[in-house]
């Protein structure tokens, strides 16, 4: 599995199950989604601290934009209603998201 596979997949599962895994003490590695996880904030601070490392996975801009508009579609908003969200909502957050990556152990691009 690539890089870019399995950073599709976990955007699937985080997609459809937000908040359902179940981690037990014997896992040693977890993979996770967390945008907010290098905000400079004490709640964030502590969260990261949890954490070995932080990765920052950048990707080329039409694509994020694109993967977004289809998620918000795949959820029921129809196209020009997701295109609308994805520029209020979520371009606000990833705005503030990219100026952490300084933040991060490891920045990545993915495709």
């Amino acid at each position: 599995m690539t890089l870019s596979e399995l950073v599709d997949r976990i955007e699937r599962i985080s997609a459809r199950e937000a908040g359902v895994v179940v981690v037990y003490p014997s896992v040693r590695t977890i993979l996770t989604e967390g945008n907010y996880l290098l905000l400079d904030r004490p709640d964030w601070r502590e969260a990261q601290a949890q954490c070995t490392e932080v990765w920052y996975c950048e990707q080329d801009e039409n694509l994020r934009l694109d993967r977004l508009i289809q998620r918000h579609i795949l959820f029921g908003k129809g196209p020009a209603a997701a295109a609308e969200w994805v520029e209020r909502v979520d371009e606000p957050n990833a705005r503030l998201i990219e100026a952490t990556k300084s933040r991060a152990d490891l920045v990545i691009r993915v495709e």
